[in-house]
């Protein structure tokens, strides 16, 4: 995805902590735009990073994917950086 994207709440951080807020955020006022933006191409849990060793996949450790994002009337945006955060304008631009 390239060019600014406006919002009214954008989540950095595909972690637990960042996908419990946008959920919150979301929650809170329905109506609100609400982005999630993450590095990871699945979010998941750091600790459960052990499973992997024994021969699991990131998907299979994934606790958050595009389809429960858009359930939750949250866009997201995985496997993406911001590049540039315009605070007055609401906007970001990803990489």
């Amino acid at each position: 995805m390239n060019g600014l994207r406006r919002t009214d709440i954008l989540v950095v951080g595909g972690g637990i902590a960042g996908i419990s807020a946008a959920i919150a955020a979301k929650a809170a006022d329905r109506r609100k735009d609400v982005i999630l933006v993450g590095e990871e191409p699945f979010p998941y849990r750091r600790p459960s990073i052990f499973s992997l060793i024994e021969g699991g996949s990131f998907e299979d450790l994934a606790i958050f994917g595009r389809s429960q994002a858009l359930e939750q009337g949250i866009r997201s945006f995985f496997n993406s950086k911001i590049e540039i955060l315009d605070l007055e304008d609401r906007s970001a631009k990803l990489e």
